[in-house]
C-alpha cells in the first residue's frame, strides 16, 4: 500500500505546499508527488457529527469545489464539527468517501435520501437481485443437506458431517440463517485480542439507522478488526465490500416465508424427527449440539460455547428437572441479581425469596405458543416451594404441572434477561451510548479517549448485529421468540430501563449492598461481582487523578471543553433513546467518574452475568425462548433459530488481562497513564491467584467463573475469586464449573452436592487436573 507518510492534517486541509515523504513519484515533480498522494489518500479525513445535527446541508449534494470530483454527485454522511464541513460519501459505493466540503463548496440537488435510516431503507438500496438469489440459495439448501455431503452445492453449505435439515422441522430461513452464520461467518472469525483494539485517528460519527426508539451506527470510526480478512484488506476496500453484504444478506433473510409449523401433527415435532434419526441421538440436546460439533473458527475454537455448567448430568432425574436446578440459577447463577426479599406463609413454610414473571404476562404472543409467566417462591434455604401462575394459582412441589410450570419460569426468566436485561441494557442502554458519545466527542489524543477505547472495543460492531438479527423484526429472536408485536417492543423497553446508577445500586453502593439479606449478599453475583467493581473504582480515580487538574477546577466543576461536550453528548445520547440518564448539564466531575464506574461494570461484569447463555440453551427440555402452550419443550425449529444465537454471541474477545499499552502511545502523561492499567491487571491477577490457590469456604460460598479475568473480556466480564458453596443442589457427581481451559490455572473442579441435606462444608482442593470427574463430591488433586 502506498502511504502519505506525513501529517494527517495536510490530507485533511488538501494542503499542496506540504510535499509528502518517501512517496512514490518524489524524484518528479512535488505537484506531481502531492496529486499523487493526495488522490490515494483522500478518505484520511476526520469523522464529524451526524447530518442532522449540523442543520446546514443535509440530502444528495453536487460538490462546488475545484478538482477531479466537482461536479460530482454525492451524499452528505455527517458533519465535521473541527473542521466545519459537510463530509460526502458516493451514492452508490457506500462508505466510499468523497472528502469534505464547506457551504459554499456544495449544491443540495434534493435535501433527502441517499442514507439509509431503517432497515427497510438499507434493504432497498441492494441490487435488485439479491433477495432472489438468497432466496433461491436457501431453497436448494434444504435438498443440498437431504442429498448428504456427497453434492457440490452441499459442500458449499455444510462440513463433512453434518446433520440432515429436513422438511419436517426446517424451512428455508433456518437453513439460510445456520449456512450464512454458522457455516461461513463464525468459521471466519478468529479470537480477537488486544492488538484488534486499533488506536483512535478519528473523532466523529457515520450515519445511523433505527428500529423504534433504538438506533445503532453503521460503521465503527476506530476501525477494530473483527475478521482475519481485514489484516490484510484496506479498510476502505473491506467496508465498501463488507457493509452492502452484511445489509443485504440479513434484510433479504427477514423477506422469507415464515411458517412457526406449531399446529401440525407431523411437522417440527420431536418424534418424526428422531423417528427419521433411527434413534441416532439420545437427547434433544444430543441432536442440537450435533449442528455444532463439527465446526471451528479460524484458530480452531469450537463455535458453540464449551460447556462450564452440565446441568442435564447434575439435575435430570428420573425423566424430570430436580429442584436444585432452580435453586442453581435463582442463587448461584444467571438469575441472582433478579432475586427479591418476601414474608409469605405458605402450608406451613416460610418463604423468603422470590423472582416476579408474572409481570411479563401481558405480552401477545402469536398463535399457539405459550405466554411468559410465574413468580417463583423459594424458603430460607434457597429450596423452590411454590410457584404463582399468572391466574393466580398456587402450584407447589410434587404438583403435576410442577415440572411445566418451573419450565415455563426458567424459559422466561432467561429470556427475559437476554432481552432487557443483556439486549436492552447493556448493549444498547450502556454500551451504544458510551461507544457512540466518546467518539462524536472526544478527539483522538484526549486521554479519556484512549482510556474509553478499551470498554468501548466492539459494541458499535456488535450493536450493528443486533438491529438485524435480535433487534429487527422477521429475524433471529423474532422468529424464536413468541411475541406478537416484536417491534414495538423496541420502543418500549428503553423507556422503563433504570438508569446504571438506579439498576446497580446494591452492588456498587457499599451501603446499599449492606442492606440486603445475608444470603443474597453472598451469592457469586454480590461476592465476585464486588470484587471487580472495587478494582474499576480504583482504576477510575487513578486514571483520572493523573488529569484531573487539566479537566476539573479545585471545587469540582468540569472545565476540559472536550470533557463538557463528551457529558453533553452522553446526555444528548441518552435523549435520543429515550432513555432516563443520571448525567446532566449540571454534572461536576465527582458524580461524572462516579456514573463512569457504573458504566465500566455495565459493559463488564454485568455483561457476562447475563450474557453466558449456551449451557442454558443447548438443551431444549432445559430452556428456550419460546414453547408451545402446554408443552415443557421447545420445537426443533424455534430452538434451532434460537441456538445460533447462543453460537454467534459466544465468539472470544480481548481479555482483561491483556497487553493495551499501545492505546496510551503518545499521549501526555503516558507513563502514568499506563501504570494505572497495569496497576489494575495486578489487581485482577492477585485475585487469580487466590482463586488458584484456592480458600477457605465458609457455608454459602460456592465456585463460579462469571468473573474470571483469564476468562472474560472488555465487554464481557471476569471473574475475581473461587467460592465453594455447600447450599447442596444437583447430583453427587463433581462437576466441571466451566469447559474452557484457563490460560494460567486450567479446569475448575467443583463439587455439585446431592441435595438439601449435605452434612458438611469442604473447601475445593486446587488445583485440579483440569478434567471432569466421574464421581466423588470433591475436586482431587
Amino acid at each position: 500500500m502506498l502511504s502519505w507518510n506525513g501529517k494527517l492534517k495536510y490530507v485533511v486541509e488538501r494542503n499542496y505546499t506540504g510535499a509528502p515523504r518517501h512517496c512514490p513519484g518524489h524524484d518528479l515533480s512535488v505537484k506531481i508527488a502531492t496529486h499523487v498522494c493526495e488522490h490515494l489518500t483522500r478518505p484520511l479525513h476526520e469523522w464529524g457529527e451526524k447530518p442532522q445535527d449540523s442543520g446546514v446541508k443535509n440530502g444528495i449534494v453536487k460538490i462546488l469545489a475545484p478538482g477531479s470530483l466537482q461536479g460530482r454527485v454525492g451524499v452528505v454522511a455527517y458533519f465535521d464539527f473541527y473542521l466545519e464541513k459537510h463530509c460526502v460519501i458516493d451514492r452508490f459505493i457506500q462508505g466510499a468517501s468523497m472528502g469534505c466540503y464547506s457551504d459554499d463548496e456544495l449544491e443540495v440537488v434534493q435535501k433527502t435520501g441517499g442514507i439509509a435510516h431503517t432497515l427497510d431503507e438499507e434493504l432497498a438500496m441492494c441490487p435488485g437481485a439479491t433477495t432472489t438469489v438468497v432466496h433461491m440459495v436457501a431453497h436448494y439448501g434444504i435438498h443440498a443437506y437431504q442429498m448428504g455431503y456427497s453434492n457440490i452445492v452441499s459442500k458449499l453449505l455444510m462440513t463433512k458431517a453434518p446433520e440432515i435439515m429436513t422438511p419436517d422441522w426446517a424451512d428455508d430461513y433456518m437453513v439460510a440463517l445456520y449456512a450464512g452464520i454458522t457455516h461461513l461467518t463464525l468459521r471466519m472469525y478468529g479470537s480477537r485480542h488486544s492488538d484488534s483494539v486499533r488506536v483512535p485517528t478519528s473523532t466523529g460519527s457515520t450515519p445511523i439507522f433505527r428500529v423504534g426508539n433504538l438506533y445503532a451506527p453503521d460503521v465503527d470510526i476506530d476501525h477494530p478488526h473483527f475478521l482475519p480478512v481485514e489484516w490484510f484488506v484496506p479498510q476502505n476496500l473491506f467496508d465498501m465490500g463488507f457493509l452492502p453484504s452484511f445489509n443485504c444478506f440479513h434484510g433479504s433473510l427477514r423477506t422469507m416465508p415464515w411458517d412457526d409449523m406449531l399446529n401440525h401433527t407431523d411437522r417440527n415435532q420431536w418424534h418424526t424427527l428422531f423417528k427419521n434419526a433411527r434413534d441416532k441421538y439420545k437427547s434433544k440436546k444430543d441432536w442440537v449440539l450435533s449442528f455444532y460439533e463439527t465446526y471451528r473458527t479460524q484458530d480452531n475454537v469450537p463455535v458453540w460455547p464449551v460447556q462450564e455448567n452440565d446441568f442435564t448430568n447434575m439435575f435430570w432425574k428420573q425423566d424430570e428437572w430436580d429442584d436444585g436446578l432452580e435453586h442453581m440459577i435463582a442463587f448461584n447463577l444467571i438469575g441472582a441479581h433478579r432475586l427479591e426479599v418476601v414474608e409469605k406463609g405458605f402450608k406451613g413454610e416460610s418463604l423468603q425469596f422470590v423472582i416476579r414473571l408474572n409481570e411479563f404476562h401481558a405480552i401477545e404472543t402469536r398463535p399457539h405458543f405459550a405466554r411468559y409467566g410465574g413468580d417463583l417462591y423459594f424458603n430460607a434455604e434457597g429450596l423452590p416451594i411454590m410457584l404463582e401462575t399468572p391466574d393466580g394459582r398456587q402450584v407447589q412441589r410434587g404438583d403435576k404441572d410442577w415440572q411445566y410450570w418451573k419450565f415455563a419460569w426458567r424459559s422466561a426468566l432467561i429470556t427475559i434477561i437476554t432481552l432487557v436485561d443483556h439486549l436492552h441494557l447493556t448493549h444498547f442502554r450502556v454500551g451504544n451510548v458510551l461507544a457512540s458519545a466518546v467518539r462524536k466527542s472526544l478527539s483522538p489524543s484526549h486521554p479519556i479517549r484512549r482510556f474509553l477505547s478499551v470498554f468501548t472495543f466492539g459494541s458499535i460492531f456488535v450493536n450493528m448485529n443486533a438491529m438485524h438479527t435480535l433487534i429487527g423484526p422477521s429475524h433471529v429472536l423474532h422468529r424464536s421468540s413468541p411475541f406478537k408485536d416484536f417491534e414495538a417492543l423496541s420502543t418500549l423497553v428503553p423507556e422503563h430501563l433504570k438508569p446504571p446508577t438506579d439498576q446497580f445500586k446494591s452492588i456498587v453502593n457499599d451501603s446499599e449492598f449492606q442492606r440486603l439479606p445475608k444470603m443474597i449478599q453472598e451469592t457469586p453475583y454480590y461476592q465476585d461481582g464486588r470484587l471487580l467493581i472495587g478494582a474499576i473504582k480504583k482504576l477510575v480515580k487513578r486514571y483520572s487523578d493523573i488529569y484531573r487538574s487539566d479537566m476539573c477546577t479545585a471545587s469540582g466543576v468540569v472545565c476540559d471543553p472536550e470533557l463538557k461536550r463528551f457529558r453533553d453528548e452522553l446526555v444528548a445520547e441518552n435523549a435520543e433513546a429515550h432513555y432516563v440518564t443520571p448525567f446532566t448539564a449540571e454534572t461536576d466531575c465527582a458524580e461524572f467518574f462516579d456514573i463512569i464506574v457504573y458504566y465500566l461494570w455495565t459493559v463488564t461484569g454485568w455483561h457476562r452475568h447475563v450474557g453466558t447463555v449456551g449451557d442454558y440453551f443447548a438443551d431444549p427440555d432445559l430452556a428456550s425462548f419460546s414453547w408451545k402452550e402446554g408443552e415443557a419443550y421447545a420445537r426443533p425449529l424455534q430452538h434451532m433459530i434460537m441456538s445460533t444465537v447462543a453460537a454467534f454471541t459466544a465468539t472470544a474477545q480481548p481479555k482483561l488481562i491483556e497487553d493495551y499499552t499501545h492505546l496510551f502511545k503518545g499521549i501526555d502523561r503516558e507513563e502514568r497513564a499506563v501504570a494505572a492499567m497495569q496497576e489494575f491487571q495486578a489487581e485482577l491477577r492477585r485475585s487469580r491467584l487466590r482463586l488458584a490457590d484456592g480458600t477457605t469456604c465458609g457455608s454459602r460460598h460456592r465456585a463460579s467463573r462469571t468473573f474470571m479475568p483469564t476468562l472474560a473480556w472488555w465487554s464481557v466480564p471476569w471473574q475475581s475469586e473461587l467460592r465453594c458453596k455447600s447450599a447442596c443442589v444437583g447430583s453427587n457427581q463433581a462437576v466441571l464449573q466451566g469447559g474452557i481451559l484457563l490460560p494460567f490455572i486450567g479446569t475448575l473442579c467443583v463439587p455439585a452436592p446431592h441435595d438439601f441435606r449435605c452434612s458438611e462444608s469442604r473447601p475445593i482442593d486446587m488445583p485440579c487436573a483440569a478434567k471432569r470427574l466421574s464421581a466423588g463430591p470433591v475436586c482431587s488433586r
